[in-house]
């Protein structure tokens, strides 16, 4: 049919419509008649307006039909007053100068480390400048071949790239630097492997600074001193002899510390500035502990800061990433970190700053003596006279003595370089780097793009996002945690930013396990279903949270700490759902299910010794990992069988995080509000303060039970011992009877080899190590680990593990405590194991 339409003053006869069509067609001739596009055509028809889908037939338009349509038309486009020219069409020269930045680099085959510490390094002016002025011969006799050819490398690289916007191939550079330095050309399946950019860079900078000479009057220095030298001066005491003695040095960069207590920049670099050391005491005549405290004691004119990111992963051989959020800012001032004779250099300089930017405001500027003014500098005359900006903080100088700029501490970022993966060893490097005009630039490689400056200090890190690992500040680099919402305010956007991993819907974990199909098990949490990634290719197992109201504490708690692991005897969390009420936990899927299934499945056959030991060797290095060398430590508070799941290889993985307990690195005694577990696993002093303070001995004790259990003798234990009508619970009292009777063997009967009988007994003196009543008898994991791996002769028999009615307080003086925490320990004849009467354990809340 055929219909009119009426737009403003104008009707349009004729239009025609094909009812086999959508109406978008119809619009589209409108479009072409009235210029109006149709998203913004409102066509009246019956029922409403006209929508794109909408069913002609249902719609009832009848030939001669009328119409109704509002909008307004786009303006009309003229033609361009000049030719229109793409930036690609330019000569590279104008391309460069259009577009505002220089070109990409190629990447050869895992080289992002090197290309992004280049474009880091090229926005260095007067390194730049520096290398302009290397002469190709006549170099320094001091200087090699080798450095030599990296320079000369480094100079052309530099070259190529300002006249370039197309990428440049570094092919002459790589080669330069792997014969200088041969560790850059290592091969893995028959390609070169990714390596470190801290690395690289330190290599180089030291290169250059052999190479380069300042143009000053002295002779032994270095323009790349000049540039990022920084002078330390360390005060160095022993506290047990009281020696005390200072020392300088210099370096090319300040390294900010990454620890639990490090949440910005400033506060790393504060830790960096402190440390440990060991070495003779000549007063004590023997090694002692020195503490060393530095602060600076002169400024470069561009400021390196290097994150210590990265940690040597004995498990994984590898150069492992701290997945930690550091907060960084565009501008840092260090005056608190330099030394009270630098404060006093830079005082007037900073009120002159102060100044200036007080009269940017319509401030009066502060009246100052004729001591404290300062003299413009030549630099400063040039630049006033020019007509150029005094302001100091683009770029810090060195002592006014020298004639450079004067120094206020205060420095301005200008090239961030980050990575993102794992390790060092692998993931992604990529430069970042302010331009004169002020953009920044983002150097992927051979992609550089344009970025936006509020978005340079979101490259913070945490999870394996991108991480700054080297930065300028002139070069910094920076990793940061991410910021704790209240546990009233938890949703799916902040849950998911705090945790780093896959998020998947509610719909998404329904069709994983195939609508809950097939359940594993059951925990104290919610019901284990088994499932597929969305790919197919890996089977995972899915934890549904039964108990999902209120603020998902537990549920957070598991997925944080869970996220933050990363071991070969803890499992692997791939992803989390939190919609709502409907929240779920998704890791890796452990065919041999559990260890409790383990357990009885060998009770009534032979046991594989060798298997059960490896076995309760990976629980403890996992525990010990847990408590002392993840980002944050972590009591888990629920060990017991059920919670230990078996891989293809038997390897234990500690699950079911749900109680865990994040704790400060400092941190051994949490709140008795945060103790809880699984009965018959809980250690005495999580159910009473009586027996001492709950902390990760805690643990410990969950783990002696459980290495009981697994030699069978908490089961056989409690069939014999069952006419006593006392609670399984209790039975390590029965086994230290049999052991101090040589009867011990008995539980395993005749068929146990003489190693077995080592591993065997063994086992039960760690495991009654562990559940020791008083928690500062207990040893800590990394003691467990090595009582496990020694020889069956060095172990001590255990204090017998009594639970008495009465305790006397006593003062805490283990490791584990401060001046301000009580135990409690047992009178003398307990300790001597001299109870009157019967002598059944019992316990008093």
């Amino acid at each position: 049919c055929t219909v009119s339409v009426k737009w403003q003053k104008k009707v349009f006869e004729g239009i025609e419509i094909d009812p086999t069509l959508p109406p978008y067609v119809f619009k589209a001739q409108l479009y072409d008649l009235t210029g109006v596009p149709p998203e913004r055509q409102k066509i009246m028809v019956k029922g409403g307006l006209l929508k794109d889908d909408a069913d002609w037939s249902a719609i009832g338009v009848k030939d001669g039909q009328k119409l109704m349509m509002m909008g307004t038309a786009d303006e009309i486009v003229k033609a361009p007053e000049k030719a229109i020219v793409f930036a690609e069409d330019l000569p590279e020269e104008e391309q460069a100068t259009h577009l505002g930045y220089s070109a990409g680099l190629v990447n050869l085959g895992n080289t992002c480390y090197m290309n992004s510490t280049v474009q880091c390094l090229k926005s260095v002016p007067e390194l730049k400048s520096a290398l302009s002025n290397y002469a190709l011969t006549g170099r320094s006799n001091d200087v090699d071949q080798t450095s030599h050819m990296l320079t000369v490398a480094t100079r052309e690289l530099f070259g190529d790239l300002d006249r370039s916007v197309n990428a440049v191939s570094p092919t002459q550079f790589w080669m330069t630097l792997r014969k200088k330095f041969p560790q850059f050309s290592q091969l893995q399946n028959g390609m070169h492997m990714q390596q470190d950019a801290e690395e690289c860079w330190t290599q180089l900078l030291y290169t250059l600074s052999q190479s380069l000479k300042a143009p000053t009057s002295s002779e032994d220095a270095d323009a790349v001193k000049a540039l990022f030298g920084v002078n330390l001066r360390s005060r160095v005491h022993c506290q047990e002899s009281g020696e005390e003695s200072s020392e300088t040095e210099s370096v090319y960069s300040l390294k900010c510390h990454i620890s639990h207590e490090v949440n910005h920049l400033h506060e790393g670099l504060k830790h960096g500035l402190k440390g440990e050391l060991e070495k003779t005491s000549p007063a004590l005549g023997r090694t002692a502990l020195y503490l060393k405290e530095s602060l600076i004691d002169s400024l470069p004119r561009y400021l390196t800061i290097q994150f210590v990111r990265f940690f040597w992963k004995r498990e994984t051989n590898q150069k492992a990433k701290i997945l930690r959020k550091v907060d960084y800012p565009l501008e840092l001032d260090i005056f608190d970190l330099c030394s009270e004779e630098l404060r006093k250099k830079l005082e007037a300089p900073r009120q002159k700053l102060r100044d200036e930017e007080g009269k940017k405001l319509g401030l009066q500027p502060k009246s100052s003596s004729k001591d404290s003014d300062v003299k413009m500098t030549d630099a400063e005359a040039s630049s006033k006279e020019s007509g150029e900006s005094s302001t100091v903080t683009q770029q810090e100088g060195g002592s006014s003595e020298k004639g450079t700029l004067h120094m206020t501490g205060i420095y301005d970022l200008v090239s961030v370089l980050t990575h993102k993966g794992r390790s060092a060893d692998s993931g992604h490097y990529v430069a970042w780097v302010k331009q004169e005009s002020g953009k920044w630039i983002q150097y992927d490689d051979s992609h550089p793009s344009l970025q936006r400056e509020e978005d340079i200090t979101k490259l913070s890190g945490g999870g394996v996002s991108a991480a700054s690992v080297v930065m300028i500040i002139i070069i910094v680099a920076v990793i940061v945690r991410a910021k704790k919402a209240r546990k009233s305010d938890w949703n799916s956007e902040n849950v998911e930013e705090i945790v780093m991993l896959k998020h998947y819907s509610y719909a998404r974990v329904k069709r994983m396990t195939n609508s809950f199909a097939n359940a594993l098990g059951k925990g104290g949490f919610g019901t284990v279903y088994k499932g597929k990634l969305p790919d197919g290719n890996q089977d995972v197992a899915v934890k549904i949270l039964k108990e999902s109201k209120g603020n998902g504490e537990e549920f957070i708690n598991e997925v944080a700490s869970m996220s933050r692991t990363s071991h070969v005897n803890i499992v692997s969390l791939l992803g989390f759902c939190y919609e709502g009420n409907k929240r779920a936990i998704i890791y890796e899927f452990m065919p041999n299910g559990s260890l409790d299934k383990f357990i009885s499945e060998h009770m009534s056959t032979k046991m594989d010794w060798e298997k059960l030991y490896n076995i309760a060797l990976g629980i403890s290095r996992g525990l010990e990992y847990l408590h002392n060398r993840c980002v944050s430590r972590i009591v888990h508070f629920d060990i017991k069988p059920q919670n230990i799941l078996m891989d293809k290889d038997l390897c234990p993985k500690i699950s079911d995080f749900g109680l865990a307990k994040l704790c400060k690195n400092k941190e051994s005694i949490i709140s008795m509000l945060d103790a809880r577990g699984t009965a018959g696993y809980i250690a005495p002093e999580v159910f009473s303060k009586n027996f001492g303070v709950v902390s990760h001995k805690s643990d410990v004790y969950s783990y002696g039970m459980v290495v009981l259990e697994m030699i069978g003798a908490r089961n056989i234990g409690t069939v014999e011992h069952s006419g006593s009508n006392n609670s399984s619970m209790y039975f390590p009292d029965w086994i230290y009877k049999d052991f101090e009777r040589e009867q011990i063997m008995k539980i395993f009967g005749d068929h146990i080899s003489e190693e077995e009988e080592k591993i065997a007994r063994k086992m039960v003196l760690v495991g009654l190590w562990c559940i020791q009543t008083n928690p500062t008898r207990r040893p800590a994991m990394i003691k467990v680990i090595e009582m496990l791996e020694g020889s069956l002769e060095a172990l001590e028999v255990p204090p017998k593990h009594l639970l008495c009615l009465t305790a006397t307080r006593v003062p805490e003086t283990t490791e584990d405590s401060n001046n301000e925490t009580s135990s409690f320990s047992y009178p003398s004849q307990f300790e001597r194991g001299t109870l009157s009467g019967d002598d059944t354990l019992r316990i008093s809340a």
